[in-house]
């Protein structure tokens, strides 16, 4: 934790260039480590735009994500995609 910094409840910090990003991350992980808000994560993987492809089957119903496919959407390595088709 940074010296001084308020301990806020739910905060998560950054993913640093150091950590290990895991070989199965859940949600929280990619949203942690991608940079981005719960509410723009759920609202692209509801229209079928969230870049990275859950790993199927979810367990418990909670999807989770290969961690080589984070590291390569993080680095600029994987397109986005396109929404689902009516």
């Amino acid at each position: 934790m940074i010296a001084g910094a308020a301990d806020t409840a739910g905060a998560m910090a950054p993913h640093t260039l150091d950590e290990r990003i895991p070989t199965v991350c859940r949600i929280a992980d990619v949203l942690r480590i991608c940079q981005i808000s719960p509410a723009a994560f759920f609202k692209q993987r509801k229209r079928g735009t969230f870049p990275i492809p859950e790993i199927e089957p979810p367990i418990d119903s909670s999807p989770r994500f290969r961690g080589e496919d984070v590291k390569a959407w993080k680095d600029g390595r994987m397109a986005p995609r396109r929404g689902r088709r009516p």
